[in-house]
């Protein structure tokens, strides 16, 4: 009889050890997918109580921001597409005498 007891005690244990086991790997799990919401680097953000994202008020710091589309990170580098506006500076192969003529 003392036999059932020793294994109902190391069933009990290792339930106890597989239900830690669990709860630490969701955490984990848990933590990791939180930490991938970019809110709080965005250059939209605003820290502010009442309106933390002014472009998507309803998704910030919510796991629907994790891909969100208009994240901006204010220490990346923009730079806007070169530009085809005609400037009035003389081209490199004019001379001086066709540049006064102009």
């Amino acid at each position: 009889m003392h036999w059932f007891f020793a294994f109902a005690a190391w069933g009990f244990i290792s339930t106890a050890v597989w239900s830690l086991w669990a709860i630490v790997r969701d955490t984990i799990k848990q933590t990791k997918q939180l930490h991938q919401i970019p809110c709080s680097n965005c250059l939209f953000f605003t820290d502010s109580y009442y309106l933390k994202c002014p472009v998507h008020p309803h998704n910030a710091l919510t796991e629907e921001a994790i891909n969100c589309p208009d994240y901006f990170s204010p220490h990346a580098n923009y730079s806007l597409p070169p530009t085809t506006v005609p400037s009035r500076v003389p081209s490199r192969t004019t001379t001086r005498a066709t540049a006064k003529r102009r």
